[in-house]
């Protein structure tokens, strides 16, 4: 085939990407440095018989991509504390996340395993470390200054909806645009804009 094909940072599968390494004598990859980490994460400990219990969201191109990094038997995807209840038994676990995943999300339901499991579990905080500044910075805003929160990037972004989501939680006037031309005529009204 022709081209060069491209990885985008989210990864692929590896049944994918070794499809795609057969076919073409050279591949861009793009994956994220902290996708690999958590692929290789998963493909180290998986490999040593741990369950890998993934926090992130099931049909996520970068949570598809990690998990196709152990045993389809090995691997369960969280999104809340609410999944956890049915998961199956084992030996050892380990702990990894979506690099975007909400970093409160994360810990709630680390605490809960670590006290379920104790020493049978592993932890790796796998969240970028830049989302994770991110969404602290929305949980640091003083309400009494602002009352609307500005979120620029992708509708389709799982990093930017979090971030929308977290300012919406916290009570803001959230506005998640991608462009200056979705701002409201009405923001003009806001006591403090963030």
């Amino acid at each position: 085939e022709r081209g060069t094909p491209v990885i985008r940072t989210h990864s692929t599968t590896i049944k994918h990407l070794r499809t795609i390494r057969e076919k073409h004598k050279s591949v861009l990859n793009l994956t994220c440095r902290n996708v690999s980490y958590v692929q290789s994460c998963v493909k180290k400990y998986s490999t040593m018989g741990y369950h890998c219990i993934i926090c992130g969201h099931l049909n996520h191109p970068e949570v598809l991509s990690v998990a196709s990094y152990a045993s389809e038997s090995q691997v369960t995807v969280v999104q809340s504390i609410s999944d956890i209840s049915d998961l199956p038994a084992a030996e050892h676990y380990l702990l990894v996340s979506q690099t975007t995943f909400s970093t409160s999300v994360f810990d709630e339901i680390a605490r809960e395993l670590n006290n379920r499991y104790g020493k049978r579990i592993t932890t790796i905080n796998t969240i970028c470390h830049a989302a994770a500044s991110r969404q602290n910075r929305i949980d640091k805003i003083d309400s009494k200054m602002y009352d609307t929160v500005i979120v620029v990037g992708g509708k389709q972004s799982s990093n930017t909806q979090r971030l929308a989501q977290r300012a919406r939680d916290r009570g803001f006037t959230t506005y998640h645009i991608e462009s200056a031309d979705e701002l409201h005529a009405n923001i003009s009204t806001a006591r403090g804009i963030y």
